[in-house]
């Protein structure tokens, strides 16, 4: 049985972990000896397969340097003692020393925008050595791999994000007056420019609410953000939600307002759940890869309050134009199939793998 180490973010709420879990319990299913080692968190918020071998360990408290080398050191040993045939990486600054110290095939994987990923020199020097080291590098979209060099564009390939299964479908005819979203609560959401393209918007449909779904360390100050434009009875802040498909099903239009992703998870569940989709045409372009302008939802520039207010009033205002984009944004299904997005990474897979 071939034997695969995973590392990972972990197991909580962010897209990644969504699908690092999923992989996981996939490659299980298929037959191979799964390790998953949870790099940054030991919170649970998906479910492995009881095959899957889980490794987390708590990392020394100190100093922001201190805990960089326990992370990646416990990530070393715990390689190290499972000994496998290839190692799949969501990560390199914690993977550093596993993909320095440990000779076996590796795969790794980008989840954000490179343009804007906050690294020292140091982390990108390490990140730079690792892909360049790597047999592939797996990108979301072409903008994030454009930024590297030829060397490592070569080794790279695209592969989306598997859509979850079992997704419901919008309620066209009995949606409830409310423009949701769902994402972490932090800088890159830029939701203060969502609330205000509500707040604009609901000048002219007073009827309409917002409701925000997901945790961060802006929660309080957003609060505040709404709390004072006089919104706070109209903007909803609902936390993590494990029903959020269900809400979104029931609303009238799913928003995102970031300033750079890589492709969300969110977003894409959104579409094809098949309610109206309204998103920033973030770098490195993973929204315009699959969102058509006016088609299937609404692209509107990066920090455009007014564009983003725009596109809610062109869907609220005409129910045709809402179950149009509802019925374009529903194909996305046959795009992003659970399945098949599976097997392309067991393809790959098999070519570093006896």
């Amino acid at each position: 049985m071939n034997k695969i180490s995973l590392i990972a973010h972990g197991l909580s709420d962010g897209g990644a972990e969504r699908v690092e879990s999923i992989l996981a319990n996939y490659l299980v299913g298929r037959g191979y000896d799964i390790q998953f080692i949870a790099a940054q968190t030991g919170n649970k918020v998906y479910e492995l397969d009881e095959r899957v071998h889980y490794f987390f360990k708590t990392p020394l408290t100190g100093n922001a340097q201190i805990k960089f080398i326990q992370k990646g050191w416990n990530v070393l040993q715990a390689v190290s003692k499972f000994k496998p045939d290839l190692v799949i990486s969501f990560l390199t600054n914690e993977a550093c020393l596993a993909g320095l110290l440990y000779k076996v095939p590796s795969i790794y994987t980008l989840r954000n925008d490179p343009n804007n990923y906050n690294n020292s020199r140091i982390k990108e020097a390490i990140r730079q050595y690792l892909f360049h080291k790597g047999k592939a590098i797996i990108f979301q979209s072409p903008g994030a791999m454009q930024y590297f060099d030829k060397s490592i564009q070569e080794k790279g390939i695209i592969i989306a994000n598997p859509l979850k299964q079992g997704l419901p479908y919008w309620k066209d005819y009995e949606h409830e007056k409310v423009i949701v979203t769902a994402c972490r609560l932090e800088k890159q959401k830029n939701l203060p420019l969502l609330i205000d393209a509500f707040a604009e918007f609901k000048k002219s449909r007073t009827e309409y609410r917002l409701k925000i779904c997901g945790s961060g360390t802006l929660e309080e100050e957003l609060k505040n953000y709404v709390d004072d434009l006089n919104l706070t009875d109209n903007v909803e802040f609902m936390g993590f939600r494990t029903d959020i498909h269900d809400i979104i099903a029931r609303s009238s239009i799913f928003a995102l307002s970031s300033d750079y992703e890589g492709v969300s998870n969110s977003m894409l569940e959104a579409l094809s759940i098949g309610i109206p989709v309204v998103c920033t045409d973030s770098s490195p372009g993973g929204a315009a890869m699959y969102i058509k302008n006016g088609i299937n939802g609404y692209l509107t520039p990066v920090g455009n309050v007014d564009a983003m207010a725009d596109a809610f009033e062109r869907i609220a205002s005409s129910e045709e134009h809402a179950r149009q984009l509802s019925e374009n944004a529903i194909r996305v299904r046959e795009i992003l199939n659970q399945e098949s997005v599976l097997q392309e990474w067991e393809t790959v897979i098999r070519r570093w793998i006896s």
